[in-house]
């Protein structure tokens, strides 16, 4: 079965004539549900604001995720970190996650999701402490072949973010380099490998998971499914809630890195119109970027972060 065209790749941004009017933009209908489909309906006019994040170091000697300058350009110092949380709080145009209230299938109403991709070790800390000190809640996305490997998070420490409130998905099994590339049948292990060893380990269901490397297809969206899961988020920077086969809900999100500064920060948060088209902008011409010359795409983007100023160069690891 496949996705219904509001959950293409490429998904038109919002119009109102380039002008950043601090307000979201009208939103049709939710989406009509499959012949046969018995999942709940999408609440009319659902809009999610989901950020990505990814690991946060508190020195330059800290070890989190995977590595190299690539991942670099994704870790945040701790300070940066907390600025960010701080701009997105005062600025959210929907509530932010508490004790994950927005953990049902569908979410009740419009919100604003903090969400964690890789299980780098500094998810557990500095990062649930710093969002608990807020009364905040997020969704740790992890990728299970990487458990108790140096820089990722522990069996135990998985376990101890479900048991304080957060929300535990799968970001696959291995995180492949380009998942959308792989065989439906590969991502359907990837999968469902993941989520069986998350649900032994935490002892409850795992149905959320978050799409390793922004690598979106309609085919992940179907292998999703059929592995289990019911909501998927991607990289697609767009805010609504959209359904595709068996009932799984899609939704978007916004990417921050190094180079996110306040005042586009806000603005996200504010679902303005203008910031929203233009991330919408930048990443599908990436993706058109990555289709048409990849390897060299990654190659020049590397040298690009290389050559990034200090201030928004990761430190040097011990």
């Amino acid at each position: 079965m496949q996705l219904e065209p509001a959950v293409s790749a490429v998904i038109v941004p919002p119009d109102d004539g380039g002008r950043d009017t601090g307000r979201s933009t009208p939103m049709p209908s939710a989406p009509p549900q499959t012949p046969g489909d018995t999942s709940p309906p999408i609440p009319s006019l659902l809009r999610l604001v989901n950020f990505i994040f990814h690991d946060v170091l508190e020195d330059e000697f800290t070890i989190s995720g995977f590595s190299g300058p690539g991942a670099d350009w994704y870790k945040l110092s701790l300070a940066n970190f907390e600025a960010l949380l701080d701009t997105i709080s005062a600025n959210s145009r929907y509530p932010l996650e508490h004790l994950a209230e927005s953990a049902s299938i569908p979410p009740p109403s419009n919100a604003t999701l903090l969400t964690f991709d890789d299980g780098g070790a500094s998810c557990f800390d500095p990062i649930a402490g710093t969002l608990e000190s807020r009364g905040l809640r997020a969704r740790f996305f992890v990728v299970t072949a990487r458990l108790g490997q140096p820089g990722f998070l522990s069996v135990g420490q998985c376990r101890e973010l479900a048991a304080r409130g957060h929300i535990v998905g799968s970001h696959s099994e291995s995180h492949p380099a380009v998942f959308s590339g792989l065989p439906k049948q590969i991502q359907v292990n990837e999968w469902r490998n993941s989520r069986i060893m998350l649900e032994q380990l935490i002892g409850s269901d795992i149905t959320s998971a978050s799409v390793p490397g922004g690598n979106f297809s309609r085919t992940v969206a179907a292998s999703a499914a059929e592995a289990g899961y019911k909501l998927l988020f991607t990289s697609e920077p767009v805010t609504r809630v959209s359904r595709g086969p068996e009932g799984l809900l899609v939704a978007g999100r916004v990417m921050l890195t190094k180079a996110s500064h306040a005042p586009e920060v806000a603005a996200l948060a504010r679902c303005s119109a203008s910031a929203m088209s233009k991330r919408w902008l930048l990443w599908n011409g990436r993706k058109v970027l990555k289709r048409s010359l990849r390897p060299l795409y990654d190659r020049i983007r590397l040298r690009i972060i290389e050559r990034q100023g200090p201030e928004t160069r990761n430190p040097p690891k011990r």
